[in-house]
């Protein structure tokens, strides 16, 4: 039996059990049937403990056809990225074999298969072969846009971190070399709209030196109504550390942010009464792989990401009838977290967002 029919049998296995588990809503197939513009994706990374090299997977559909039309841009695809080798492989389906659920996280792109537990896919793409057979275990979800993920139509993208802490066992095999993953360190989110904003950013890390049960993701950018109106930054933070979740929203009024971010480099703090986080990232913009997203509009979207970044964050909680902070988390990962920033424009090295 091949890796990939093994993936099949696994993954739908799986299907009974997950009849019977709670599921995220919002990691399901949002698209109403009717947009004739929409992208959607679910995107998974995983950090290797054994090489500490990094991957991504992502199966995604780019304008589903509705009875009234089909778009010129319309895909669907599997894609995967090797950040060691700067390696990036993508195969295209039929647009009629993209499968996908309202109600369960489960996804079919021709013969390759995803869920919120499991993910296999097999195909060649400029002379190379890659393979997985992959199973998850969920550590953490976090709602990170709040009240503003219920509200369809609100918003021209939405970001869901559903497992902002996961776990990976299962085999990787690219041109032959495997890589067998033991409860690795792992994410998943699920991204979807009517188009791309002019900028976005991500960071995430679930493996701090200082405490590897605590997990970060931070999220946002330049986001707007579907009718091209511009919204304020968006600024997405949360922190789960020593089972207490610290969420630090933008569209919540109580919350302060002041940030500086440039193509390698970012640094935000927030705070409101009781909190204050700082957060400080570092990659390097050489090492940093440019991901091409095209867009509902059939342009390309450059997205320069790393999963070996540098990540700092301090959180402060403010002391009893006092305006001075103390302290209460110190957290530390090097070379081991997710860092993005993605752009309409391909820029150099030297680029910085303007507030």
């Amino acid at each position: 039996m091949t890796l990939l029919s093994q993936g099949v049998v696994v993954i739908v296995s799986l299907l009974s059990f997950m009849a019977h588990a709670e599921v995220d809503p919002y990691n399901t197939y949002q698209w109403d049937g009717k947009t004739n513009q929409w992208f959607e994706w679910w995107y998974y990374k995983v950090l290797d403990p054994q090489t500490h090299h990094s991957f991504y997977f992502c199966y995604g559909v780019v304008n589903p056809s509705t009875t009234e039309s089909v778009s010129p841009h319309a895909r669907a695809f599997v894609s995967f990225g090797d950040f060691q080798q700067n390696l990036i492989l993508q195969t295209e389906v039929p647009l009629e074999t993209f499968r996908a659920s309202t109600t369960t996280p489960f996804i079919q792109v021709g013969p390759h298969i995803a869920t919120d537990q499991a993910l296999s896919a097999s195909f060649l793409d400029s002379g190379h072969h890659v393979q997985w057979l992959l199973s998850i275990k969920k550590k953490m979800g976090w709602n990170a846009m709040g009240w503003g993920l219920s509200e369809r139509g609100l918003f021209n993208i939405y970001w869901h971190p559903a497992q902002m802490d996961a776990s990976f066992q299962g085999i990787l095999d690219i041109d032959g070399k495997h890589y067998i993953f033991k409860d690795a360190d792992g994410y998943q989110d699920h991204n979807w709209g009517a188009s791309f904003p002019k900028w976005w950013f991500w960071i995430a890390s679930n493996a701090f030196q200082e405490n590897s049960e605590s997990s970060f993701v931070g999220g946002g950018g330049h986001a707007q109504t579907p009718l091209g109106f511009p919204l304020p930054t968006a600024i997405l933070l949360g922190l789960h550390h020593e089972g207490q979740l610290y969420a630090f929203r933008s569209s919540e009024p109580e919350y302060i942010f002041d940030w500086d971010m440039k193509l390698g480099q970012w640094d935000i703090s927030a705070f409101n009464t009781s909190y204050k986080l700082k957060l400080h990232a570092q990659a390097d913009p050489s090492q940093m792989m440019d991901l091409p997203f095209l867009t509902p509009e059939g342009k390309t979207f450059h997205d320069y990401e790393t999963l070996n970044g540098n990540l700092h964050i301090e959180l402060y909680k403010r002391k009893f009838l006092s305006t001075s902070w103390e302290k209460i988390a110190n957290l530390s990962t090097p070379n081991s977290a997710g860092l993005e920033l993605g752009l309409e424009e391909k820029v150099p090295a030297t680029f910085e967002l303007k507030k």
